[in-house]
Order: C-alpha cells, then structure tokens, then sequence
C-alpha cells in the first residue's frame, strides 16, 4: 500500500476557513452559487447537466439546450475521465437516446465512453464475487463486516455496480476482530501490501519506520485501516477499523456505526453498510478532511447526491445534525453537502444547511473549493 500524502492543513485545529485550507491562502467573500461563476466551457457544463439527471433526480429538459454536433467530444470524455464519472455519463448517453441520438457524438467517444463502464462493471463483478466469499468465511469466523464506500455505493444506492468504479474494496470491523480478521486473510491467500517506510500523522509530520512488521504495528496502534491482497481474489482489499486515526480530532461513535447499520444481501449471503445518516457523514470526512477535494474530482459529490436521492425519505436531517456535532465534523458536512447542493441541485433542505453552517465560515472557501473539484487555476 502507497502511503498517503501528508495533509495540506499544518493540524486538525484549524478553522476550516484558515488559510491553511485554501490552495493560496487568500480569503475572498465571492458569490458562489452554481457553477457558472467557474467559467466552466459549454462541454463542462454539459457533464454537470448530465450528472445531474442521474444523481439528483434533474430534469433532461437541461439538456435540449445544447448543440450536440458542434460539442467537442474529446474535450467531454477527457474532462469526465479526470472527474472520475465516466461510467455515469455513459448511463446518460444510453438511456437519452432521444437526446443524444449516436450520429451526433462521434463512434470513438461513445466506444471509450461505454468501455469505461464495462470494464468498471466487469472489475467490480469480479470483486464483488470474491467479497462475498469473504464475507461468509467471515461469518464462520464470527467476525462482523460493513461494508464502506464504493462496495456499498456501487451496489445500494447506484444500483448498477458498472457505474461507481473504485480504486480498492473498502470493508469495516471492529477493531477487536482485527486479529481474527488477520489469520482468516492469511489463510484465504492474502497478505499485506507494501508500505513505505515513512508515515506521517494527523498534523503532518513525517515519521520514519523501518521494516514492514513495524510499520504494520504501526498502521494497527495509529492509522484507521490496512491494505491486503491477493492475485486470486481482491487485488485491493482495504480493512478499516475506524473512519478516523486514533489521534484525530474526531469523536467517532463506532459502536454507535455498528448499532445503526442495516443488513443486505450480497450474492447470497449477509452483509452490513452504513445507515443514510453514517453514510453521509463518512463521505464527508473522507473526502473534505482526508483528501481535500483534489483527487477524486466530481465523484464524491455524485455519491452524496446519489445518496440523497436514493434515500431521502428516510435520512433523518435533525440526527444527521446532532451526530456531526457530537463527531465534530459538522464544519466538513456543511461543506460537503453545499458543493453538492450547489453543483447537483440535491434537494438538501435550506434550513438544514443553515443550521449546521459554521460560524466561522467564509464564501470563499467554496469557490477555492470548486476550484480544486473542477481542476480550475487559482490565483
């Protein structure tokens, strides 16, 4: 397993509008609404109306308006690819084929385009299939798994496993089963990927450790999750204990994970994923604090939207609310759930975003923040 990058914040502390957060320091109170203030090209656009019908529900109306023979093609597959939503847009091209007629986009995009998808849905077969071969040697084992991320986006909320790709399979066990979940691994052909020899924490600094045994010990007492895998089943299998390090700033309630999670079927076997409320709020964390908004561009935002729109009914706002508070994390839900509301229209309620509003917030962190998502110069 690579190590990550360190943090472009200089520690936890920070206010989420401290200069530390931005890509050049500068606080800017600007109008940040939509996209349109981004100077984002008619082909950019396009995606962000083509998203928005898959992911929030957004009337096909939006996309009448645009000339498809005078698009340039190459331009939309080069940008969705670097937003990490290929799959999706090719959701839309086949099922707006009223909108989209074939003889206006040219033969080697829709090709490039639809691979993209088969190949996400044959990857993710394949991973599903031995995940739930796991999952019930786990059961045997007595160990309890959730699943995190894409294995459970990709196949409860989006529905169609071709269209949420992803880099690892994320899974989730009590930190107590770490060791059991370990010797089963073993004895299913798996073992750790490489780490390298440099680790660094929650504020940044760099820590030297020599040998993988150490760094493993080390991943175990202070980091939230490790990287196995084997060439016959999941080349990437990525097993958390927590959401957050042991020494972040976050009050994470794991038991509480564990007691809201709800059970699903997995090819005919057991498993559990976050409830609607846990689910957004690790999306949230995962992408604002741990990654900053800088790599995996659009996606993220698609899955909060997605989220939304499959279970909005049931999310409950008002706990959502408290147990972001309780977290702390509520400067990083806010932050997550206006982008998406503003890129994708996601039906996230007003009053719910101003009540979880930080204090301390300035408008110009979401234009330096959609400057990150959409790959945009700042000055």
């Amino acid at each position: 397993m690579r190590s990550r990058k360190r943090p472009l914040e200089p520690g936890p502390g920070d206010h989420i509008n401290s200069p530390a957060f931005l890509l050049n320091g500068r606080l800017e109170v600007v109008e940040s609404r939509g996209v349109k203030h981004l100077g984002l090209l008619k082909e950019d656009r396009f995606i962000v109306d083509c998203l928005r019908t898959e992911v929030s529900g957004g009337s096909i109306e939006n996309l009448r308006k645009y000339e498809l023979s005078a698009m340039n093609w190459d331009r939309v597959y080069e940008k969705a690819l670097k937003w990490n939503i290929l799959p999706l847009l090719y959701r839309t091209i086949r099922n707006r084929s009223d909108l989209l007629r074939s003889t206006d986009i040219p033969d080697h995009v829709v090709r490039d385009i639809e691979t993209a998808y088969i190949k996400t849905y044959v990857v993710n077969k394949a991973n599903f299939e031995k995940l739930s071969e796991l999952i019930k040697a786990s059961i045997g084992a007595g160990i309890r798994v959730i699943l995190l991320k894409g294995s459970h986006l990709a196949q409860f909320v989006y529905q169609d496993i071709g269209l949420r790709w992803m880099a690892d399979i994320d899974i989730l066990i009590r930190k107590e089963d770490l060791k059991k979940t370990e010797q089963l691994l073993f004895q299913m052909e798996y073992d750790y990927l490489k780490l390298e020899e440099v680790v660094w924490d929650d504020f940044g600094i760099d820590h030297p450790i020599q040998g993988q045994a150490n760094l493993i010990e080390w991943y175990k007492a202070n980091h939230m999750h490790l990287n196995l895998g084997s060439q016959k089943a999941i080349k990437n299998l990525e097993v958390h204990w927590g959401i957050a390090r042991t020494a972040s700033p976050f009050m994470i309630d794991m038991e509480g994970l564990w007691e809201r999670a709800n059970a699903v079927g997995i090819n005919g076997t057991k498993a559990l994923v976050l409830c609607p409320e846990d689910l957004l709020l690790h999306l949230s964390l995962h992408d604002s604090y741990y990654h900053h908004h800088k790599l995996f561009g659009l996606r993220p935002f698609c899955d909060i939207a997605a989220t939304i729109n499959q279970y909005g009914g049931h999310i409950d706002w008002r706990q959502l609310g408290i147990r972001a508070r309780e977290w702390g994390i509520e400067k990083y839900l806010y932050l997550m759930l206006r982008l998406t509301q503003e890129i994708f229209e996601a039906g996230i309620p007003d009053s719910f975003l101003d009540s979880i509003k930080p204090s301390l917030f300035n408008d110009g962190i979401v234009l330096e923040a959609k400057k990150r998502i959409f790959h945009k110069k700042t000055e």
